[in-house]
């Protein structure tokens, strides 16, 4: 997890934000996310989560 990559010296997951196909409600994923529930209820496999869209990326 987070502690070995700490401790090796890996960069951490990268993470990206998807977008839920019902409600629109945004994501923080990475690439090892196994599965999440939407904040609507919605239940999301892995190979799911990565059909999602990418939210689009706001200006800071």
């Amino acid at each position: 997890g987070a502690c070995r990559a700490q401790v090796s010296g890996e960069p951490p997951a990268r993470r990206v934000t998807v977008v839920c196909s019902l409600c629109d409600a945004t994501m923080r994923i990475t690439l090892d996310t196994p599965g999440r529930t939407c904040a609507c209820g919605h239940q999301y496999g892995w190979a799911e989560l990565r059909q999602l869209p990418l939210a689009e990326r706001t200006a800071a």
